[in-house]
């Protein structure tokens, strides 16, 4: 055992710690990020995170939001998955969030390039590159938590992987398997299958390059023996996340990620008689998907950011000083210096084509000038795969930029068109760099260290620095030149400035100085990359000239720390921590939610001070007709497209909207009652038959809830027999017990009768009992559930169990055990194997 290099790691651990919390120290005052996307989160999960802890029971339910959908995308423990145990003690239990991610990116990159031959110090840049990407920082800041714990953990995935390919020594092969069990699994905690995805991508690009090679040296049984142990080896990891895998995949199909049971549009299908005005929009919805995906797609040009920072302006909420020149066009037009402050401070900088971006993708102009002379210089076979990986990455990023291609997978390459927001892929693009800059250092120090040597890796580094720094010394000079610098959302602040104004004039000198200003601040980052490329090149000269000098590599550490912490702190700095106290404070019930809880029979709330289906604040108080998630029901997404979003009241009638948050002139929060909510649950009178979904959509247009009721004919059989009648008095049905999975109901009624209940239908896992026999659930309304009931007085019960639950618990159980096993094993005898080999070497 070498104590002496596990020393080394574990002091790199400890750099790597200390590194995290000196950019975070807010950490150790107990201090929070009130990130957007945790607060929605929180929303969402509350009622049903305070069920589980009062009652123990796992709520599969969430009735909280979008009128419910199923509860284990919104919270969800599995404690039969040892894995999952793991994960949240790691990244969550042992505090020091958020500074704690940014530890486990370095730490899982560090093991990746160490595995695959870096030196600790080579090892280390590639740590600080991956984790202190901009990318990263900013997912950190707007709580995309289960992402950045995706990011953190993928690189020690796929460098077990290609160590195990490279290992012929069986013992460190047994080595590489027990470390992807650990990490496949850890990483599938996060849960986050759309980073996953592009991890797997590269690792089957990586497959077919390894596959050659093999051929090439005919290795092929090693290969195949290696494919079959890692297949098997993550097969097991994936199966310790049943639970998640099978529910997820059952959902699918009825989410937003599934496909619409409708032809057209929703609007499309409500208002037929404007077909043809309708048409494009139509014929956008055929593509919508493809659409929505690629509603983020990074430009080609906007890819220079991964050199210089603030090549296309920043975010799109950027800030500028006193010294700007817009806010000196503003202050010669008259406007209070600490008015044109105020709005320099928020100015709309970035002039890119997404819709809007927080901040841009940046490598590190360090980083990239280390990768570019590494690719150049190493003669390493797979650096045609890390080419290949960071070129297919930002093809994908590209997305409607790059449509022959993305097209082409979206249509036809398995999962493809499952995910949206494309531009992912740039958080992962140093991962192939830095495994091709281990590989090329593990390269290099085997070569014979010559003049020949020497004189060919200095014209390599000259080629890099020339191409890089080149490129930015162009943009610092003539930048102006080649852009106009104008952005999409110009000609509307443009409106804006005019009406404040009153003349055109002075609007228009002000979008020009907003203008100037994106030119001076692409200008700026450039020279800022010219100079950390010619420091980056000097450190790079001297170590061809002294290639045993390990100090120049912690020298490139420090270096790409510098020029990516700079750029980062932008981003996520003191400013945007807060006490515990503050999120606690934003969570404090206000007068509006307590004059609603004062009701306490079972209701739902529209919000309309905020965007009520793109906010989950509501839900923590309320169950709420909207909600905020990534995955909704398509039905209801269908309904808020066609109804809920063109305020069609009877639709919010039959969800049993109660109470509605409305703004006053004042600015003030009012709760209005909807006296003409249905309730829990009612009887109709008559009902139609449509014979599509189409039909039955857009009946729900003229239907009066109250009274009728539509349903598809294939439930015809079902109602066979039922007659349509009058409500008579004293004939009722009542919710007596709601729980977010469980919903029971007593009825009175002198004849056999239709009910209608006001929850969303959803095929997998409800369970009907009438006096505890089993009965069919009916669809009514394109999204709720219906009931035939017999006369007289009942006990109706709605359960949901879902079998994908119960199996992936089971199957959780036994693979975590195995799991265990695994990994236990395969360390034992691989340390064996290698104890084995060190006593034979000792001998004489």
């Amino acid at each position: 055992m070498n104590l002496k290099r596990i020393g080394i790691h574990i002091g790199v651990a400890l750099l790597f710690l200390l590194i995290a919390i000196v950019y975070m120290p807010e950490v150790l005052q107990g201090k929070i990020l009130l990130q957007h996307d945790i607060l929605q989160g929180e929303g969402a999960s509350h009622q049903n995170e305070l069920f589980h802890r009062q009652t123990g029971e796992q709520p599969l339910w969430a009735d909280n939001l979008f009128s419910g959908m199923p509860g284990y995308f919104v919270y969800m423990k599995t404690p039969t998955s040892l894995p999952s145990t793991i994960g949240r003690m790691l990244f969550f239990d042992m505090g020091l969030n958020p500074a704690n991610f940014l530890f486990w990116a370095m730490l899982c990159m560090y093991l990746a390039a160490y595995l695959l031959g870096a030196s600790p110090a080579v090892a280390v840049v590639c740590a600080l590159a991956y984790a202190f990407g901009s990318y990263n920082i900013i997912s950190i800041e707007a709580g995309h938590i289960s992402k950045v714990i995706a990011i953190a953990t993928l690189p020690a995935m796929v460098g077990s992987v290609i160590y195990a390919y490279r290992q012929h020594n069986n013992a460190y092969r047994l080595l590489a398997l027990s470390l992807l069990l650990f990490f496949t699994a850890i990483h599938l905690y996060s849960n986050h299958i759309q980073i996953s995805y592009y991890g797997a991508l590269m690792l089957l690009l990586y497959f077919f390059f390894e596959l050659y090679l093999q051929l090439r040296a005919k290795a092929w049984k090693s290969f195949l023996y290696t494919s079959l142990l890692l297949v098997a080896t993550a097969g097991l990891a994936l199966s310790t996340y049943s639970t998640r895998l099978l529910t997820t995949y059952e959902y699918s199909r009825y989410s937003i990620r599934g496909k619409s049971e409708l032809s057209n549009s929703p609007l499309a299908i409500v208002y037929p008689e404007k077909k043809d005005s309708l048409q494009a929009a139509a014929s956008q919805r055929d593509g919508l998907d493809m659409d929505y995906a690629f509603q983020w797609s990074y430009g080609k040009t906007e890819s220079l950011t991964l050199l210089i920072p603030h090549f296309m302006g920043g975010g799109s909420t950027s800030g500028l000083d006193t010294q700007s020149h817009t806010y000196k066009a503003l202050v010669r037009a008259g406007v209070p210096p600490s008015a044109a402050a105020g709005f320099v401070g928020q100015i709309p900088l970035y002039w890119g084509e997404q819709p809007f971006t927080a901040g841009p993708a940046y490598l590190g102009a360090v980083f990239l000038l280390i990768f570019l002379f590494a690719f150049l210089s190493s003669r390493h076979p797979l650096r045609w795969w890390a080419m290949a990986s960071v070129v297919l990455l930002l093809m994908i990023a590209w997305g409607k930029n790059w449509l022959w291609f993305n097209e082409l997978m979206f249509r036809y390459f398995p999962l493809f068109n499952k995910f949206r927001a494309v531009t992912m892929t740039l958080t992962l693009l140093a991962l192939p760099m830095g495994l091709m800059i281990a590989l090329w250092w593990k390269e290099w120090q085997q070569q014979g260290l010559n003049a020949e040597w020497q004189a060919r890796n200095l014209r390599m580094l000259t080629y890099a620095a020339a191409a890089l720094g080149g490129l930015a010394l162009l943009l610092a000079v003539a930048g102006g030149v080649f852009f106009s610098f104008s952005a999409p959302q110009d000609n509307r602040l443009m409106g804006y400035l005019a009406q404040v104004f009153g003349n055109e004039s002075t609007a228009w000198s002000i979008i020009e100085a907003i203008r100037s200003d994106r030119q001076a601040m692409m200008q700026a980052d450039a020279w800022r990359s010219v100079i950390f490329i010619a420091l980056g090149s000097a450190l790079l000269w001297w170590l061809v000239r002294h290639p045993k000098q390990q100090a120049v590599w912690w020298g490139l550490a420090l270096l790409c720390l510098i020029d990516l912490w700079t750029v980062d702190k932008k981003y996520l700095n003191k400013e945007d921590f807060r006490s515990k106290y503050e999120r606690e404070r934003f969570w404090q019930a206000t007068d509006t939610d307590k004059q609603i809880l004062k009701d306490t029979s079972y209701y739902r709330v529209l919000n309309l001070t905020v965007s009520p289906f793109n906010d989950a604040t509501t839900s923590y108080w309320h169950n709420s007709v909207g909600g905020y998630h990534g995955a909704k029901l398509r039905i209801y997404q269908d309904l808020i497209e066609g109804y809920l979003s063109q305020q069609q009241w009877h639709i919010y009638d039959m969800l049993n909207t109660k109470y509605i948050i409305v703004q006053t002139p004042e600015g003030q929060k009012q709760v209005q009652r909807n006296e003409k909510a249905l309730g829990a649950a009612w009887w109709v009178e008559r009902w139609q038959w449509a014979n599509n979904a189409d039909e039955e959509f857009r009946t729900l247009k003229d239907l009066q809830p109250a009274t009728e009721a539509v349903l598809r004919k294939e439930y015809q059989t079902a109602l066979e027999g039922l007659e349509p009648a009058p409500i008579d008095s004293g004939e009722y049905i009542h919710i007596v017990r709601q729980e977010p999975h469980r919903y029971v109901y007593e009825t009175q009624s002198k004849r056999e009768r239709l009910a209608i209940f006001s929850e969303i239908y959803y095929p997998e896992g409800w369970k009907a009992t009438i006096d505890e026999k089993e009965v069919p659930i009916l669809r009514a309304n394109y999204v709720l559930r219906a009931l035939r009931i017999p006369a007289g007085k009942h006990k109706v019960r709605f359960e949901f169990k879902p079998n994908a639950y119960e199996k992936g618990q089971t199957i959780d159980l036994i693979a975590s055990i195995l799991w265990l096993a695994g990994i236990s094993t395969t360390l034992f005898f691989a340390v064996r194997m290698l104890r084995s080999s060190s006593h034979q070497e000792q001998k004489p």
